[in-house]
């Protein structure tokens, strides 16, 4: 199959044919703009934000990984680019029955203590469960930890079972791994637009 790149948010994205370059833009500029309007709550001294919510430091760096939590397993994929947020694909699917509960774009910075943020407020959501969901945002601490809220403020614990290097070499090709999961993650997102 035959993937066009486009420039979407300065990050250079691989697009399917059946996909118009315009769908995806607006997704996600709608989404940036839904994110600038929630401006995030000053956290209390000493305390961690909640996931997605503090102020970006830092562009994240490019990597492939699993989150485990409650009864579900989520594939996240931040993309490479030069902007401090860069553009994630987050993929959920039940732990046992490893079925696609929901998929969606969030964007990923580094705040302050290091803590790797997917905000994926009021995203637009694709899969089985959209009707049902409400899109998750992801903080992974250094130790890998993770913390999880969502956007009718519920949170959860998890952890980071997997994280894969989107390139293991900085100047080298992309990893076959992370290129694997990131195809796979695009057309959880896209493919079901």
């Amino acid at each position: 199959m035959l993937l066009r790149l486009v420039l979407v948010l300065g990050v250079a994205v691989a697009v399917m044919p059946a996909v118009e370059d315009a769908d995806i833009e607006r997704l996600l500029r709608l989404q940036l703009q839904r994110q600038a309007v929630e401006q995030a709550e000053a956290p209390q001294a000493g305390a961690r934000p909640n996931p997605g919510r503090a102020v970006p430091s830092l562009a994240s760096g490019s990597f492939a990984c699993e989150v485990e939590w409650d009864d579900y397993m989520t594939l996240i994929v931040v993309e490479e680019g030069v902007s401090t947020r860069r553009l994630a694909w987050v993929a959920t699917r039940h732990r046992e029955a490893k079925e696609l509960a929901v998929a969606y774009a969030g964007t990923a910075f580094v705040d302050e203590r290091g803590d790797i943020h997917i905000d994926c407020r009021n995203a637009f959501l694709t899969g089985p469960m959209a009707d049902q969901w409400s899109p998750d945002s992801f903080a992974i601490e250094p130790g890998g930890r993770v913390r999880i809220i969502d956007d009718a403020e519920r949170g959860n614990p998890g952890r980071l079972v997997d994280r894969v290097p989107a390139r293991k070499q900085e100047a080298g090709p992309l990893d076959a791994e992370y290129r694997r999961r990131r195809l796979l993650a695009r057309f959880f997102v896209v493919g079901a637009l």
